[in-house]
Order: C-alpha cells, then sequence, then structure tokens
C-alpha cells in the first residue's frame, strides 16, 4: 500500500449489534499523519423508507441519553441513495477512496455498512482496518499504557474523535512518535 499521510476514520450509531441492525447515524473524519482533523461529514441518517424501526432495549436507553432519538426523530427523511452518494462525495472529494477504514471495533462499523443500503460507501475503502480497541487490548497484554477509559458519548462523530485521541495516547505513551520522527 502507498502511504497517503491520510486516515479515514468512520463510525455509525445503530438500534442494536444483531444483523440487519438499523444504521441511525455516521460520522467520517480524514485526518493527516498527525491525527489532525482535514474534513468531518456527520449526518442522522433517517430514510423515507422508515416506517418504524426496531431497536434492542440497551440501544434505546443509550439514545435516549444521548439526544440521537430527538435528532433522528427532527431529521428531513430522504432516499438512501442520497445518503449513499453525499458520503461518496465526501470521499472523493477529499480523495480517501481505498484507504483502510479506521476506528475503534471498526469491523462492526463495517459489517453493518455492508449489509446497509450504504454498502457502495462501505465497498469504496481497502480490505484492511485500522482498529484502535485492538491497540487498547494489546497494551493490557502486554503491560503497555492505554488510556483511561472513558465512556462513549454513543455519537458518531463524538466517538470518532475518541478513537483519535486514543490512538495519540498510544502514539506518545508506547514511544510511536519516536519511530515516526525519522519518516
Amino acid at each position: 500500500m502507498t502511504k497517503t499521510g491520510k486516515m479515514v476514520w468512520v463510525d455509525v450509531e445503530t438500534g442494536g449489534l444483531g444483523e440487519h441492525t438499523p444504521l441511525l447515524e455516521i460520522a467520517v473524519v480524514i485526518t493527516d499523519s498527525d491525527l489532525n482533523e482535514i474534513a468531518t461529514f456527520d449526518r442522522v441518517l433517517r430514510s423515507d423508507a422508515d416506517e418504524s424501526i426496531e431497536v434492542h432495549p440497551t440501544a434505546a436507553v443509550m439514545h435516549a441519553k444521548s439526544r440521537l432519538f430527538e435528532d433522528y426523530a427532527a431529521a428531513t427523511p430522504v432516499p438512501w441513495w442520497e445518503h449513499e452518494d453525499a458520503l461518496l462525495g465526501f470521499l472523493l472529494q477529499h480523495e480517501a477512496t481505498g484507504l483502510p477504514m479506521a476506528g475503534s471495533s471498526v469491523h462492526f462499523d463495517r459489517r453493518v455498512l455492508s449489509q446497509s443500503p450504504l454498502k457502495g460507501f462501505e465497498q469504496r475503502f481497502h480490505y484492511r482496518n485500522i482498529d484502535i480497541s485492538t491497540l487498547s487490548e494489546l497494551g493490557k497484554v502486554l503491560g503497555l499504557p492505554v488510556p483511561p477509559r472513558g465512556n462513549k458519548a454513543h455519537r458518531a462523530l463524538a466517538d470518532i474523535r475518541q478513537s483519535i485521541s486514543e490512538l495519540a495516547f498510544y502514539r506518545s505513551h508506547w514511544a510511536l512518535d519516536e519511530l515516526l520522527a525519522d519518516r
């Protein structure tokens, strides 16, 4: 893979963890290699095809607390293809197609997207993921410092920014900045 200097972070908020769970919100953040934000996309995903959505009770509590349900109810319903066109346009505008998808437990986001009306967006990424939660687990196993576990906001953009902050922690505390200084 060619070094691009960019990372594309993705997070979705859903109605649960099961198969074919409803998508409620998506955020995408493009950063440079120093983790500075270049561009941000954040959208509540209400479709004109959504008549009623089934939400797991645990997700219902989280999304009521985060006010996502209020924002979902207030969002103007649009066809799924318009959501996907906006996402694809964002990636193309910032020359960010073909890159790995980054995030925390991003395999979940990727699976949900691949089974959703937004699967064309998911297909624009490299097959590899950059999963920050893997670093947390690796740090625990190897006895390396890990950032204090904060509460997830359960809003897509805030959760991405928390993942970016976690990667910044690993870079500085695992001496990765020293290794990267020679690049």
